[in-house]
């Protein structure tokens, strides 16, 4: 396989990732951040809740279980009730929370606006960034990695605060916010 370089590359790339290795974003193998990440961000989740770029749909089955109002949307296409669905583009969807995990390194900038853009429709964001190495047969899958700091920054500009800022480890945060319009 060759690196992603564009957004149907990715798609396809990520499709294929999902398609041929069972371990890659399985919760059921210790490989799902949302789900793993999930008590660290729990007592932020009430009303209506969207994981954006929700993979095997882990997350979204585990709260909809737990009695939350959830769904989920991601490009790749697994035929199991998420909806596929670019991001980045408008979704005609609002609500209360917007959850993004381990996802946001995986975008452009130029296109995380659009993700954004989504996101702001919720009164709550709970995102997380991993910066560490993310390889898959020999290929980085991470590919806009910057320093905290100027995550924050890229992400105030867009019009969001930071209300809980949790570091996860050294290479990755856990960030709650809310949009100011």
């Amino acid at each position: 396989m060759d690196k992603p370089t564009n957004k149907q590359f990715d798609a396809d790339y990520f499709q294929r990732i999902y398609e041929t290795t069972n371990w890659y974003g399985n919760a059921r193998r210790g490989r799902c951040p949302s789900v793993r990440l999930l008590p660290s961000y729990k007592s932020y989740l009430k009303g209506k809740i969207v994981e954006f770029g929700c993979g095997r749909g882990q997350l979204v089955e585990k709260l909809k279980a737990e009695g939350y109002d959830c769904q989920g949307y991601d490009q790749i296409d697994l035929d199991n009730a998420m909806h596929v669905a670019d991001i980045t583009e408008d979704i005609d969807v609002q609500g209360d929370v917007a959850i993004c995990i381990d996802c946001i390194e995986h975008i452009y900038d130029h296109d995380l606006l659009g993700l954004f853009e989504n996101m702001k429709k919720f009164s709550t964001q709970i995102m997380s960034i991993h910066n560490g190495k993310s390889m898959h047969k020999g290929v980085e899958l991470h590919i806009n990695k910057k320093p905290f700091a100027a995550w924050r920054e890229f992400i105030k500009a867009a019009g969001f605060e930071v209300i809980v800022e949790h570091l996860i480890h050294k290479h990755q945060i856990l960030l709650v916010t809310k949009y100011n319009d």
